[in-house]
């Protein structure tokens, strides 16, 4: 996990500059859900529940992905929908091709959550 103050991964980095040059709903970095753990994902929505985390090869670490399954399996039992992402997937841009697919699929559930804010 990337110590508070850290730049951006490459990869985090591109994909936040696809999201913000394409109009996207704002996204809030490194979000924590759990006051009592220190599980971060790399992209949230909050008003939709939806997280983001972009892995790298750190992630396939067994320690690393033990703790990354347990962090995404508490997210969904407390509610939340998450998107993993390998940095191959940012890199030749599938992973902004889903999210798009993600915000087409689900654009009633945002409008009405930029509408009440607006």
């Amino acid at each position: 996990m990337r110590k508070s103050g850290e730049e951006n991964s490459p990869i985090e980095a591109k994909f936040a500059y696809q999201l913000k040059e394409s109009g996207f709903p704002v996204f809030t970095r490194e979000f924590k859900i759990f006051e009592d753990r220190h599980f971060r994902f790399d992209f949230a929505w909050p008003n939709l529940k939806l997280l983001v985390d972009l892995n790298g090869n750190h992630h396939l670490d067994p320690t690393n992905y033990t703790r990354d399954c347990e962090k995404y399996a508490l997210a969904t039992i407390a509610g939340w929908r998450v998107l993993i992402f390998s940095s191959k997937m940012v890199r030749n841009d599938l992973a902004y091709s889903l999210i798009v697919k993600f915000f087409e699929e689900n654009k009633e559930s945002y409008e009405k959550d930029i509408n009440r804010r607006g």
